[in-house]
């Protein structure tokens, strides 16, 4: 019966093993954007890309031929000309892919030393396109190739002698007279080398999870080297934000909007309206009549029904619109907010509503949620929630589900007043507005540094995440960092998911803002901040979609591996318990009647008990495939790596239960 149960538990744990595995893999599908980016014309000879497979030694093939596939993906430069790759055989015999994107161009050249190259080419506008990943695939028989290009096939003959010493490079090449310094604005991954029956020799997926040393990376089936020289790894954008553009703003106050359909970013001061463009990168500037409603903090947001911007205030019922062709605003004279600074702002285009949350002015912090409809009622309506959550600014607030939303952290008092013991807040509440009522869903004990929230939160509900820039807010030179709560947790926690951007914080008078664009999957950051002449400093920064942890980008494919390592432990020691109470019972077989192990008293069951405790000093630094109960709860894989921060606390719970049950089970 116990063998039994235990059985049942071992093929629990079992599936729990794969279903941990499979999940894994569902995280790594979801990271799409990964790869070895190139650097080209933009920067000179010298820091310019190679990817040299076998560190320039020659590989040998099967005497029929070979298959090599890679995926690819351009990118628009002022010079897109430059070599894709070269593959050489016997240092003399050479076969060149060449792309032009500007005329949508890859060209394929075969030569030899001693005889006139022959070229072809697919010039295709639909399917050599920039930004967009196209899959390569070349065939090499013995006297000829085929090439095959996001689906179309190109043929032509080939000098090869044989494939007995084969050199494969990407980028620049300094390889003798195959020198070459062009190098195609690209990015490579999912690199293989396979047989012609499809076997595969090697394959280099390019993520930078694979295993890596120094400037080379291995493949995942044989280990062969490849050089990298002077690469970038896609996959470092979901970490590391990259500055987009800056640009000077002629007011000290500008207003901010953004249009995620065309991918737009708006920021208007006083006098004109600055436009930049994320996809083209281009920044327009427009001159106006009137203005927008002028405060320290954006009142400003692009209605996506009307396709233009409308300017807000909470004491004027009369919306402020931008007329684009007039290039004028409704609101001739221009009107000062010194009120609801820093308040959060969403618009549900679902209904037409613009509602407005928190925010300072004249020494109070608000707690008052604003509501207006542009259908019907033109007007504001309040409601005050002082009593469900206490007043702030400097929160972040972004849509859960429809008329849901959450509002995270902030800075404020629990009376309004600033002088009544301002103070961070670490919570994260669940707005209905519907009801105008709030729930508290959490709240953080946090006893680091001090922090608070960019304007907007992105909330991602498939993995129970909202997203926000966090800042200290106790300096004046600080950073930026993107960072991730659960929604729903019991332990929350703030988990820094980017590297940080210079921030310089004067309280009211900076600002910054977050925006995801579905167009790129990616975040943007906007920062305004005080410049010199009464002007603003805009600084846009951009960060691909979902963001991840830096340790976590180099570990995708080996966590699966320590959830066997987990499994594994727990199933021997299982099996180790099962062992010694069958040991235990032969021997409680053969005790006296009168002293039967039903029969013993609470202590003498206890030294029944299997517990063998060492008194022995331990070096845990040698300890390989162990688990330690005391004196602390760790647990070591294989190759002797502390793997206990793995363990959820569900993990545990369920390991313990375990324990417990089975130490029960050998009392009885």
């Amino acid at each position: 019966m116990i063998f039994h149960r235990l059985h049942q538990i071992i093929i629990l744990l079992i599936y729990l093993s794969l279903s941990a595995t499979s999940y894994g893999y569902t995280f790594e599908h979801k990271i799409e954007n990964y790869g070895l980016t190139f650097a080209a014309h933009t920067v000179d000879q010298d820091h310019r890309t190679s990817l040299i497979l076998n560190s320039g030694k020659g590989i040998s093939f099967p005497a029929e031929g070979f298959i090599m596939n890679f995926d690819i993906k351009l990118r628009q430069e002022l010079y897109t000309y430059g070599y894709i790759l070269r593959v050489i055989s016997h240092n003399d015999q050479n076969l060149d892919l060449v792309s032009y994107l500007y005329d949508s161009k890859i060209s394929i050249i075969s030569g030899s030393s001693h005889e006139k190259s022959q070229m072809v080419y697919l010039a295709d506008s639909m399917l050599i396109r920039k930004d967009q990943w196209m899959p390569i695939q070349i065939q090499f028989f013995p006297n000829s190739a085929k090439i095959k290009i996001n689906g179309k096939n190109i043929y032509l003959s080939h000098s090869f002698r044989d494939f007995n010493d084969v050199q494969i490079i990407f980028g620049a090449s300094n390889l003798g007279r195959f020198f070459s310094g062009d190098v195609a604005p690209m990015s490579i991954r999912n690199l293989s080398l396979q047989s012609l029956q499809g076997k595969t020799f090697y394959y280099w997926k390019l993520d930078r999870s694979s295993k890596t040393t120094n400037n080379f990376v291995y493949d995942s089936i044989s280990d062969l080297p490849a050089y990298v020289k002077n690469g970038k790894w896609e996959i470092d954008k979901h970490y590391h934000w990259q500055r987009v553009t800056s640009f000077e703003i002629d007011y000290k106050n500008p207003q901010l909007a953004f249009d995620e359909i065309k991918g737009n970013f708006f920021v208007a001061s006083d006098k004109k309206l600055y436009t930049y463009n994320v996809n083209n990168k281009t920044l327009d500037t427009l001159s106006f009549k009137g203005a927008p409603f002028l405060g320290v903090s954006s009142q400003m947001l692009f209605h996506p029904l009307k396709k233009t911007l409308l300017s807000y205030n909470i004491y004027h019922n009369k919306l402020n619109w931008f007329n684009p062709t007039t290039s004028s605003w409704s609101v001739n004279q221009k009107i000062t907010v010194d009120d609801n600074q820093h308040h959060n702002r969403f618009f549900d285009k679902d209904h037409d509503k613009l509602y407005l949350y928190g925010g300072y002015g004249r020494h109070q912090y608000s707690g008052a949620l604003y509501e207006y409809n542009l259908k019907d009622n033109f007007k504001w309506s309040q409601m005050n929630l002082d009593t469900l959550i206490s007043p702030r600014y400097l929160s972040a607030l972004g849509k859960y589900s429809d008329n849901k939303l959450l509002v995270l952290g902030g800075y404020g008092s629990h009376s309004g007043k600033q002088e009544d013991f301002p103070q961070n807040f670490y919570d994260l509440y669940l707005l209905n507005l519907n009801t105008g009522t709030c729930k508290k869903l959490w709240e953080m004990n946090h006893t680091d540094e001090h922090f608070v929230m960019g304007n907007s939160a992105i909330v991602d509900t498939l993995t129970n995440s909202i997203y926000a820039l966090t800042y200290r807010n106790d300096c004046y030179n600080t950073a930026i960092y993107l960072s991730q709560f659960l929604i729903k947790t019991n332990r929350p926690i703030r988990q820094i998911v980017s590297d940080s951007i210079l921030y310089k914080f004067r309280d009211i008078y900076s600002y910054c803002d977050l925006f995801y664009h579905p167009n790129d999957t990616s975040l943007y950051a906007v920062i305004l901040e005080p410049s010199k002449n009464e002007s603003s400093l805009c600084r846009i920064y951009k960060l691909a979609f979902p963001p991840l942890i830096p340790t976590k980008t180099s570990n995708i494919e080996n966590k699966s591996d320590k959830w066997g390592y987990l499994t594994g432990i727990t199933i021997f020691i299982l099996i180790l318990l099962m062992l010694h109470w069958r040991k235990k019972r032969q021997q409680v077989k053969k005790l006296p009647e009168t002293k039967t192990l039903n029969n013993l008293s609470l202590a003498e069951k206890l030294e029944h008990i299997p517990l063998e405790i060492t008194t022995q000093k331990i070096n845990r630094k040698e300890v390989k495939s162990t688990i330690f109960l005391v004196g602390g709860f760790q647990v070591f894989d294989s190759l002797g790596q502390d793997i206990t921060g793995d363990f959820t606390p569900t993990l545990k719970h369920l390991f313990l239960f375990l324990l417990l049950n089975s130490i029960k089970t050998i009392v009885r």
